[in-house]
């Protein structure tokens, strides 16, 4: 009886390595890791490109019309300030470029969000006179669709060319300006010039 319990147990514990070894291939298999860039310049309204490439495509396009919460006038040394921001729909990501599953595209059109947070943190005092620089972590989050017409007249009406879902982190680097010099006491007066997003990693399912 003890031998047909430990033969059991013994089975028991294969199957379960098996099961386990299967929901982990099947994850790998479900995620690639890629590359990412955005840089994103212009005082009032910035914009600026995004590229992501994993081992399957590679995405080009165009950021504008977001909530960058950096952007705009004026800051100064010692004021609260978060480099986040978060684009949405078809007047925020504008098409670009790709290539997917080896198929070159000239011109895709891109359906969702993307997100960038950070925590709120605090402009610097410097000694520097026209210009301050944060650096501090981000975490990045988007969901995307490609069509080759746009989508948001009559549809994607050859069906999508690809649906993926972006999580990411990295650093985040705020470059702020001072170009008249403009001081308020011992305070400097900043605002926006460019927010630039490296990615230490980037997932894609």
């Amino acid at each position: 009886m003890r031998q047909c319990y430990a033969k059991s147990f013994c089975l028991f514990l294969l199957l379960c390595f098996f099961f386990l070894t299967e929901i982990k291939s099947q994850s790998n298999e479900s995620s690639q890791v890629a590359v990412g860039s955005v840089v994103l310049t212009g005082s009032a309204n910035p914009s600026g490109p995004f590229r992501f490439e994993g081992s399957d495509f590679v995405l080009n396009g165009v950021l504008r019309d977001g909530n960058v919460h950096a952007s705009g006038c004026c800051f100064s040394n010692g004021n609260s300030i978060s480099l986040g921001s978060q684009f949405i729909g078809e007047l925020s990501i504008m098409p670009g470029a790709a290539q997917v599953n080896g198929v070159s595209y000239s011109q895709l059109y891109y359906e969702g969000s993307m997100s960038f947070t950070t925590q709120i943190t605090v402009i610097p005092f410097t000694t520097a006179i026209n210009h301050a620089f944060i650096v501090i972590p981000f975490n990045f989050s988007a969901t995307l669709k490609g069509c080759t017409t746009n989508p948001f007249i009559n549809g994607c009406t050859q069906g999508y060319v690809f649906d993926k879902k972006f999580t990411g982190k990295g650093t985040a680097t705020l470059r702020l300006k001072n170009p008249n010099r403009n001081m308020n006491g011992n305070r400097k007066i900043y605002q926006f010039d460019k927010v630039t997003y490296s990615f230490d990693n980037l997932t894609v399912d």
